[in-house]
């Protein structure tokens, strides 16, 4: 079972850094009716540092400080079906972002790496961009993954078996717990308003 998000004021998170230095990954599996909204934000207490979200028109954004940073899809996702997000920041002028493990964006702005001390899914807290909708298997690297192993996440490997020594946090969110314990890592996340539970997405199991 997957975690389900109201639109309005549900969402996980933990205040731990998470990541310290570039390069990391971080994506999950979404599903929702078209909208703009957050899938997974890291922050530096209420200052938005990196975001995963849906732009107007459903474009995936891997968003880094301000709008002008963006790395931004051509191609939107599928409304009411599962979709896979991955962001990539993989040095101060690298950052990607794929959609169903292609459709990558880049942006170069040379950015330094700021430091961060929480983590949501299902919101940007920063800016109440709360998700209408179901997210699953949240995952995050710290490493820059390929674009080969962008494209076998998406077609349904666990992250359990893509740089299993660079996976530092893994949430399957089968809501089933409450704080969601993490497969791999000890950030525990803790809910706001009680997410409930749907249907999850298919996942292949450690390769």
């Amino acid at each position: 079972m997957a975690r389900v998000f109201n639109g309005t004021n549900t969402g996980l998170s933990v205040t731990t850094a998470i990541v310290a230095a570039y390069p990391f990954s971080w994506g999950c599996w979404f599903k929702g009716a078209q909208q703009a909204a957050s899938l997974m934000s890291l922050n530096a207490s209420a200052t938005l540092r990196h975001d995963l979200s849906v732009a107007s028109g459903g474009f995936l954004r891997n968003q880094q400080a301000t709008s002008g940073n963006n790395a931004t899809s051509a191609v939107a996702y599928t409304a009411g079906v599962w979709n896979h997000g991955i962001a990539i920041c993989a040095s101060n002028t690298d950052r990607r972002v794929y959609l169903n493990g292609g459709n990558r964006a880049n942006n170069t702005n040379n950015l330094a790496f700021a430091a961060i001390d929480n983590l949501w899914v299902g919101a940007q807290r920063v800016n109440a961009d709360w998700w209408n909708g179901s997210i699953a298997e949240a995952a995050i690297w710290n490493a820059a993954l390929t674009d080969a192993e962008v494209a076998k996440l998406a077609a349904g490997i666990s992250p359990l078996s893509m740089r299993p020594d660079k996976l530092v946090a893994y949430w399957p969110l089968y809501g089933g717990f409450s704080p969601e314990v993490p497969y791999k890592g000890t950030a525990a996340l803790v809910l706001t308003n009680a997410p409930t539970r749907g249907d999850h997405v298919r996942i292949f199991g450690v390769i």
